[in-house]
């Protein structure tokens, strides 16, 4: 059985008239969004092998939150290709992750992440299925399971466990 946290992106800054998009920072609000998200993953004992995540700044920044509170957490490891990435792209990725990591967590961005959870969910808990298909607001994570190996991901293969948003946890 293998694992995938897909999460989106913590709240970031509005973009200023100079500031690109890339660039943009955590706000607050992102802050203790990811922290809390962090702190659930670490109560809840979760490990992963790798952290993938958009190279973009405010991914990065959601990585760094996580690990203020996340014991386990890897080091991250940001791929340019990610930014604003397409659910195929982010399946492309993870497709290539081979036959050693038995979880990974991917940080991105919308719609590319709430796209691929939704197209890779063929089951598990109803409400948490339901709750994923409405919205995947800034720092939501989902939590998939599936058995066949990262190369085989393919739609309805994994199971949701669990969909937080960090509302639900404080």
């Amino acid at each position: 059985m293998r694992r995938l946290l897909l999460m989106r992106h913590a709240k970031a800054a509005r973009g200023g008239a100079t500031g690109s998009d890339y660039e943009r920072p955590l706000d607050d609000r992102g802050w203790r969004a990811a922290v809390l998200v962090g702190a659930h993953l670490e109560r809840s004992g979760a490990r992963v092998d790798a952290l993938l995540c958009s190279a973009a700044r405010r991914t990065r920044e959601t990585c760094e939150a996580l690990a203020l509170a996340w014991r386990a957490a890897p080091v991250p490891v940001p791929i340019g290709d990610l930014y604003l990435a397409e659910p195929a792209a982010l399946l492309a990725t993870l497709r290539q992750l081979g036959d050693a990591p038995r979880a990974a967590m991917l940080v991105g961005h919308n719609p590319g992440v709430h796209a691929l959870a939704d197209a890779l969910c063929g089951g598990g808990d109803r409400a948490a299925q339901q709750r994923l298909r409405d919205r995947f607001p800034t720092a939501a994570l989902a939590d998939l399971r599936f058995d066949s190996p990262w190369s085989g991901l393919r739609r309805g293969c994994a199971r949701l466990e669990s969909f937080v948003a960090p509302r639900d946890l404080v």
